[in-house]
């Protein structure tokens, strides 16, 4: 079946497409976190 080989590419593409966001969420998680840690070294 076609079908079930383009639900998987497609399953493919999203699992990829959420770890980069859950990677750059992680990251601005952090970022934030450290800015309201050290809020006064991380002035710009």
């Amino acid at each position: 079946m076609i079908q079930i080989r383009y639900n998987k590419r497609m399953y493919y593409k999203h699992a990829v497409l959420d770890l980069s966001f859950l990677l750059l969420a992680a990251y601005v998680l952090l970022y934030v976190a450290m800015r309201g840690l050290a809020g006064p070294l991380f002035k710009d």
